[in-house]
């Protein structure tokens, strides 16, 4: 619920820098995002630690530790909310093997789970989620400081609703 409500929130204060095609899009998204959230549930991972900003710039390592820094943005949720922060900045070829190995651990580590189910019904969630997550720190910093990053919200705002066409597209 605080995820739908937040989702929702950043749709209707980012609205006017979207296009009128993603607002519907965006529109029908969160009306349907409970069911959304309750079908991902139901694929069997259990609700983890999620970094929020789960990308290669926030890890430091010396080739024998690996740190992940910059917990800021941390909750209790889906571990398949992490991947769009991840998987961004890969190539297609490099982020479906990053994905793949990903969800072979999950498989894994909690057998009867389906992580690539959880992954297709939360993409759009997990970018619309970056796109809160850029907002709130917008709402944090110095306007001196927004120029680096006042068009997030907009741009994961946009790819939530690409996502959703997408997933459209395929079911037709």
């Amino acid at each position: 619920a605080a995820l739908t409500r937040a989702i929702a929130s950043v749709v209707e204060r980012t609205r006017e820098e979207l296009s009128a095609e993603d607002r519907e899009t965006l529109a029908s998204f969160v009306d349907g995002l409970a069911d959304r959230l309750a079908a991902a549930a139901a694929c069997g991972l259990p609700q983890t630690l999620v970094h929020g900003d789960f990308h290669t710039g926030n890890l430091r390592g010396n080739g024998s530790t690996l740190v992940l820094l910059d917990w800021g943005d941390c909750g209790v949720g889906h571990p398949m909310l992490d991947e769009a922060s991840f998987l961004h900045h890969l190539s297609p070829a490099d982020a479906d093997r990053v994905r793949a190995y990903w969800h072979g651990v999950w498989r894994a580590a909690v057998p009867g789970a389906d992580p690539a189910r959880a992954s297709r019904l939360l993409a759009p969630a997990a970018a619309a989620r970056q796109a809160v997550i850029y907002r709130g720190f917008l709402d944090q910093i110095e306007p001196s400081e927004w120029p680096y990053h006042e068009g997030d919200p907009a741009s994961w705002l946009a790819r939530a609703a690409a996502l959703v066409r997408h997933e459209s597209d395929l079911a037709d």
